[in-house]
């Protein structure tokens, strides 16, 4: 049985797996029905549409520092991370597998702010956290989450369908996730400065009505969501779909944060800050969904950049990689 009141001294081996498999039952509802739920040996529910599947890990010291990261923040961030995959690609999630590797001497209040951030985002998208698995860590902690989800229209969104001929747009605004990293990092600018691209680094928003809204619409090219930065990201969706991207660099929509920078500073965070979790899309027409257009889908292959509608060279690094 879980303490009423835990203490902030109090360990998660002090409590143990019985205790935490209770407080993930306790906290994880059925928002999708299940035939069978946690407590067994697996999920059962029914589908009979087509199914959209993806999985993201965040692992301590690589994507969150407990330092500046609250814990309900780092399992509201887990989710949404993974419910934005579903986003850019046309779809809602709906059932999920939680995965957690914690170490021992994990403070408990921190492992029950982790599991109710999993549960209250998870909630707020209508989805179903139906099973898992805990572990010990040696190390860091360590979390997963495998995310089913639906197809809002027939066909799902694709990062190869871009044409030439067709814009291309960005939803929302750029380098607010990158600024509100380096102000927790760093200290500048302060944090009171820049609380809402602090914001926007812990708890990012999955476009999920922007994803549903563009996979109804018949204008639509190519699509995906920007985790590693746009300038990686680009790349990305410019050789699945074989195609030239020529972007702006004075129309890219900058985090109201990075006003406080200087301009150079700014468009590098727009371009290599990573994890906006905005949606990149390629499009004819006007898009059916609040977007700014950052240029254009040509013959060729790679990025452009241009400023003031002159080309420009970029010689920096090519946004997040793990390795």
């Amino acid at each position: 049985m879980t303490a009423p009141h835990p203490s902030s001294s109090d360990t998660l081996a002090e409590y143990g797996e019985s205790a935490l498999i209770a407080a993930i039952t306790e906290r994880f509802s059925e928002t999708q029905p299940l035939e069978v739920g946690i407590g067994d040996d697996g999920a059962v529910f029914r589908q009979a549409q087509p199914i959209i599947a993806v999985a993201d890990a965040m692992i301590e010291g690589v994507h969150f520092d407990r330092r500046w990261s609250p814990a309900d923040s780092v399992g509201r961030k887990l989710v949404a991370v993974n419910v934005s995959d579903i986003a850019a690609m046309g779809g809602m999630p709906t059932y999920a597998l939680f995965t957690a590797s914690l170490p021992r001497d994990l403070p408990w209040t921190w492992v029950l702010g982790l599991l109710d951030g999993v549960a209250a985002e998870a909630a707020r998208h209508g989805m179903t956290v139906c099973g898992g698995d805990v572990t010990g860590s040696p190390g860091p902690v360590s979390l997963s989450l495998s995310v089913l989800g639906r197809l809002v229209a027939e066909r799902p969104l694709l990062r190869r369908n871009a044409r030439v001929g067709e814009s291309v747009y960005v939803t929302g605004s750029l380098g607010g996730s990158g600024l509100g990293l380096t102000a927790l990092q760093t200290g500048v600018p302060r944090a009171e400065l820049v609380l809402s691209a602090i914001a926007a680094h812990r708890t990012p928003m999955p476009r999920l009505q922007e994803g549903a809204a563009l996979a109804h619409w018949s204008g639509v090219g190519a699509c995906m969501d920007l985790s590693d930065g746009l300038a990686q990201d680009a790349v990305r969706l410019a050789a699945a779909s074989g195609v030239r991207l020529e972007l702006d660099l004075d129309l890219l929509p900058p985090h109201p944060g990075l006003d406080l920078l200087s301009a150079e500073r700014a468009v590098h965070l727009m371009l290599y800050g990573g994890e906006d979790y905005e949606l990149l899309f390629t499009g004819v027409g006007l898009p059916p969904c609040p977007a700014t257009r950052i240029g254009e889908v040509v013959a060729g292959a790679g990025i452009g950049w241009r400023w003031g509608g002159t080309s420009t060279e970029r010689r920096e690094e090519g946004g997040f990689s793990h390795f």
